[in-house]
């Protein structure tokens, strides 16, 4: 069976966790790779001797090839993406408007990501017509 897709091993510098595992997780559906002991093998072996190592060292006193798929990521999940202040993220999020000669769709983007951690519902749709700045767009 042919592979699809390559993984690289994970560069903090590069991309973020949330999305390794995110691209990962394609790669499993492409290659169908359904067994979570395979799963947990492919991480272990793609993610770099960095990222190995630090798996290593939060994991203590399980080794990482005793650790569920889930376990792993879910630890380097923490370490790497600390949840943030959801409080805080409502201010940033509240405080956004659309600045002067910014696309309408260029500002959605930016609410778009600001809301990820805020629990928001259809309050991104209100944010956005309250922030456009511009009567006529309102």
């Amino acid at each position: 069976m042919a592979t699809y897709g390559k993984i690289g091993e994970f560069k903090e510098s590069e991309e973020s966790w949330t999305h390794y595992i995110e691209r990962l997780e394609q790669y499993f559906l492409a290659n169908e790779v359904d067994e979570v002991g395979k799963k947990r093998a492919i991480l272990l072996s793609v993610c770099g001797s960095k990222t190995y190592a630090l798996a290593r060292d939060l994991l203590q006193p399980v080794r990482p090839a005793e650790a569920t798929f889930k376990k792993i990521v879910d630890t380097l999940d923490k370490h790497f993406s600390p949840r943030p202040s959801e409080t805080v993220e409502r201010f940033k999020f509240h405080s956004r408007n659309r600045k002067d000669g910014e696309g309408v769709g260029t500002y959605v983007a930016a609410l778009r990501k600001l809301s990820e951690h805020c629990n928001y519902g259809e309050m991104l749709r209100d944010r956005l017509v309250c922030g456009i700045n511009n009567d006529k767009m309102q």
